[in-house]
């Protein structure tokens, strides 16, 4: 426990952004269809960035459905731009991400 607050399993971070990406991806994909891609996650101090099923192609009218999903170590979930194609810009809006949730995780975020 940090700060009196638990922290979660990288599972249960899983089922949080899977329950998110049903209202996001909604009729992307069929129900048999994993949203989430399950061997693909990225984790960093205060939280873990995990990423949509490469499967499931993105219309350009949805494209604010393109995006990765984080989840704090604390179970507090965002949305965020997907940079998969760009490394570089990947880690570092990991670690910007992370460092927000490590710095109000005993605030109301």
């Amino acid at each position: 426990m940090t700060n009196g607050v638990a922290k979660i399993t990288l599972a249960e971070a899983f089922a949080i952004a899977r329950n998110a990406a049903k209202s996001i991806l909604r009729g992307l994909a069929d129900e048999s269809t994993p949203l989430l891609d399950e061997s693909r996650y990225l984790e960093a101090p205060g939280c873990w960035m995990l990423f949509r099923n490469p499967a499931i192609v993105i219309p350009e009218s949805r494209i604010l459905s393109d995006c990765a999903f984080v989840v704090s170590k604390h179970g507090d979930f965002r949305s965020v731009p997907d940079f998969s194609d760009e490394p570089q810009k990947l880690g570092e809006y990991l670690a910007f991400v992370s460092s927000y949730f490590v710095k109000h995780e005993n605030k109301s975020v």
